[in-house]
């Protein structure tokens, strides 16, 4: 999971598989999450279950 939602900002957060967090908001290709206390940003698309089309 990135600071910022953008590739090329530092990594900052890395999850486990299957791990869950709580999921804050989300732009086009990006969601904001909260895990363990860090909030960080993770591509859309790396989300187990989140459709492309799919509104939070």
């Amino acid at each position: 999971l990135h600071h910022l939602p953008d590739m090329k900002t530092p990594v900052i957060l890395q999850a486990e598989p299957g791990v869950i967090g709580k999921l804050l908001k989300c732009r086009k290709f990006w969601c904001q999450m909260e895990l363990g206390g860090t909030r960080a940003w993770i591509r859309r698309s790396a989300i187990f279950g989140a459709l492309a089309t799919e509104q939070f």
